[in-house]
């Protein structure tokens, strides 16, 4: 366990497709009193497959 209380939290996530893992660890973060919550990500996955014509 850490104290995050009053602390601000870098949250880093290599690929980011749906963000829900960002925003689950963001708000359990903040359900633990963390000040503020900075997310990074390497690269941005679009989970939406385009279909080809």
């Amino acid at each position: 366990n850490y104290d995050v209380r009053d602390k601000t939290v870098l949250l880093i996530d290599d690929v980011k497709t749906s963000g829900a893992t960002l925003k689950e660890c963001g708000k359990m973060l903040y359900l633990n009193d963390a000040n503020s919550v900075i997310c990074l990500t390497a690269a941005i996955r679009n989970s939406k497959i385009e279909s080809q014509k």
